[in-house]
This record gives C-alpha cells, sequence and structure tokens, in this order.
C-alpha cells in the first residue's frame, strides 16, 4: 500500500500484529513503542553501541586475518601464484618421467620376449642335440 505524506510518498507494510510499517522505516531498525514508531538509531546509547560493536568486529576480523592489507594481500597472492607456478612445473617433470618410464617398460617388455623366444630356440638346440637329431 503506497501513502502519501506531507514529505513524499511512503511504501507501507500491513502487519496484522504490529499496525503499518513503512519501508524506510524496517531499512533503519525501527522498532515500536506503545503508541507508535520509535527510530531505533536516534538513542544515544544505541548510537555508541553500534560504533562500539563495529569497532569491535572490525578488530575480530583484522585479528582473525579475515581483513588483511591490500600490500599484504598482493604479497601472498604473488607468493601463492609462485607456489602454482613451481607446482605445475612439478606436475609436468613428474608427467615426463611417468610417460618416459612407460616407454622403457615397453621397451623392456619386447627385449623380454626376444629373450624368451631366443631361450626356447636354444633350448630345443640342446633337447635335439641330446637326443642325437642335430
Amino acid at each position: 500500500m503506497v501513502r502519501r505524506t506531507g514529505g513524499g510518498t511512503k511504501l507501507v507494510f500491513q502487519n496484522e500484529y504490529a499496525g503499518s510499517l513503512s519501508l524506510y522505516s524496517i531499512l533503519r531498525g525501527a522498532d515500536y513503542a506503545a503508541d507508535g514508531l520509535v527510530d531505533f538509531f536516534s538513542i544515544p546509547g544505541v548510537q555508541i553501541g553500534g560504533v562500539a560493536g563495529l569497532v569491535v568486529t572490525l578488530s575480530l576480523l583484522v585479528i582473525r586475518g579475515f581483513l588483511i592489507p591490500r600490500t599484504t594481500y598482493k604479497e601472498l597472492k604473488l607468493a601463492s601464484d609462485e607456489a602454482i607456478k613451481r607446482l605445475t612445473d612439478e606436475n609436468r617433470d613428474w608427467k615426463n618421467a611417468w610417460l618416459l618410464e612407460q616407454q622403457s617398460r615397453v621397451l623392456r617388455d619386447r627385449q623380454f620376449d626376444t629373450l624368451i623366444e631366443i631361450s626356447k630356440t636354444t633350448q630345443e638346440l640342446v633337447r635335439a642335440n641330446q637326443r642325437g637329431v642335430a
């Protein structure tokens, strides 16, 4: 529901429990008193508490490491990029070593097959010689 007032137009929500509530008062953190609306942030204790709460929150964020200066962030990002590059190079080296090992294994298997064939031929010659055929 839109209500026109002397200062302009306000968007108002109707609530059966709380009466009418303006969008501005919702965004400002309004609270209800017995007669009507009281602006919560106009209370001096709340203003001081709000600033203190903000300072404490920001201090905790800095202490816990969630907020860091831009120069520290740039240094951390540079170190992280260097570590990623180093690990990528190491990964590539290991992959090349693995590929070389696979090629060596294939070559070894071929040589082993050749040696088996030669040993079978030699064994047949020895058996034939023992039987006196050769």
